[in-house]
């Protein structure tokens, strides 16, 4: 079947030990309502059965897209690794990346198709989401923030350097901005998202915001959050090295009060990362609450509160 008046999507799945969940993640492609879809799945050498499956299943299924690829990489080389390898092989107009262990609703890819054709000068979209369990249990809504994409580009670029305002697992990116952008970028492999989001509102390319549910993100044990020790703390160095080097830089260009309350911002996180807090104050809090004769020095005995006598 031709699909000469709807423009090609490609819809890259990302995997690293996705084997619990890549099926779904597949049969939730392959039940999209819309019919111009070309299929890449790159695994991030997975040490699982996950390009396993991945293979049998393009082996029941893959007639029913446009074209299909899958990519497997002899080592991990992050999450912007992967996006990269995914979208630099795929032909479509329009890009979809998709986590191998969360699902598109059937009408995501037309809901988003159908609003990049409505609107002019659309190149990246995000769209409303919800949460799932391991289970596929609805778990509540994902935050949208709708008044985020009522702002020009200038405050977007703003809020974002103080907030990341927008949901990876939503985006629908056109292929010129991603290559006016350059892809992910690879020095923070952990950071596929902010990195390219700055990058793109810097360029100038405003964010817009589909208001329609069109993915379910999971939360599970194999989630970035319960990663490895390692794993946090590695991610946790590159958010730190994104601070010094993209976010700061940025917003001092923009204002010089954005430049201060940043810069706060980042030195408090840097004392709450060296656990200084946690190593000064919780054994005095816990000495007050659970000794009997332990006494606050006078500079510190709480005053009582008068409002209230």
């Amino acid at each position: 079947m031709q699909y000469s008046d709807k423009p090609l999507v490609s819809v890259i799945v990302i995997a690293y030990n996705s084997s619990a969940f890549i099926e779904a993640t597949l049969d939730s492609i392959r039940e999209q309502t819309y019919g111009n879809i070309e299929l890449i799945i790159t695994d991030d050498g997975s040490g699982d059965h996950t390009l396993r499956l991945a293979e049998a299943w393009v082996g029941r299924y893959g007639a029913h897209f446009q074209r299909v690829e899958i990519l497997a990489a002899e080592k991990n080389t992050g999450i912007s690794g992967n996006c990269n390898r995914g979208w630099r092989v795929s032909e479509g107009a329009w890009i979809k990346i998709i986590a191998a262990d969360d699902l598109l609703l059937p009408n995501c890819i037309a809901d988003n198709v159908s609003y990049v054709s409505s609107v002019p000068g659309v190149d990246f979209v995000f769209s409303r989401m919800n949460r799932i369990d391991a289970e596929g249990a609805y778990l509540g809504p994902y935050f949208y923030p709708a008044s985020f994409f009522s702002q020009t580009v200038e405050k977007q670029l703003e809020l974002i350097l103080s907030r990341n305002y927008l949901s990876a697992p939503s985006g629908f990116i056109s292929r010129r901005a991603l290559i006016l952008a350059g892809g992910f970028d690879e020095s923070y492999p952990m950071m596929e998202d902010l990195p390219l989001w700055t990058k793109l509102l810097s360029l100038g390319v405003r964010a817009h915001g589909l208001d329609k549910i069109t993915v379910a993100y999971r939360t599970h044990q194999g989630a970035i959050q319960s990663k490895s020790h390692q794993f946090l703390q590695d991610y946790l160095r590159a958010n730190a090295r994104f601070d010094q080097e993209i976010r700061l830089p940025t917003a001092r260009e923009k204002s010089i009060f954005l430049y201060l309350v940043l810069q706060l911002e980042v030195g408090i996180a840097h004392i709450v990362r060296r656990r200084v807090l946690y190593l000064t104050c919780y054994p005095l809090l816990w000495i007050w609450a659970h000794c009997k004769p332990y006494r606050l020095p006078r500079s510190l005995t709480p005053k009582p509160d008068t409002a209230n006598i």
